[in-house]
C-alpha cells in the first residue's frame, strides 16, 4: 500500500499517480454530496475520469 501526499489539485495527483504505475484501472468511491457541500468540496470522482491518461479506466463505486 502506497500513501501519497501531494499539493495542489487532488484529481490530477490521482491520474498522475495512475499513470506513473502504468495501472489500467482507478477505482475510485463516490459518496452522495448535494449543493454547497458538492460545490465546496468538489467532484473528486469526476475530476480523475476528466484527468485519467488513456489506457487507464475509472470504475466510480457508489456509496449508498
Amino acid at each position: 500500500m502506497d500513501i501519497l501526499f501531494e499539493r495542489g489539485s487532488i484529481t490530477k495527483a490521482i491520474a498522475d499517480y495512475a499513470k506513473n504505475m502504468s495501472a489500467d484501472l482507478i477505482v475510485i468511491g463516490h459518496s452522495i454530496i448535494h449543493g454547497v457541500g458538492r460545490w465546496l468540496k468538489g467532484d473528486v470522482a469526476k475530476g480523475v475520469i476528466d484527468h485519467a491518461y488513456p489506457p487507464c479506466s475509472v470504475l466510480v463505486v457508489k456509496r449508498e
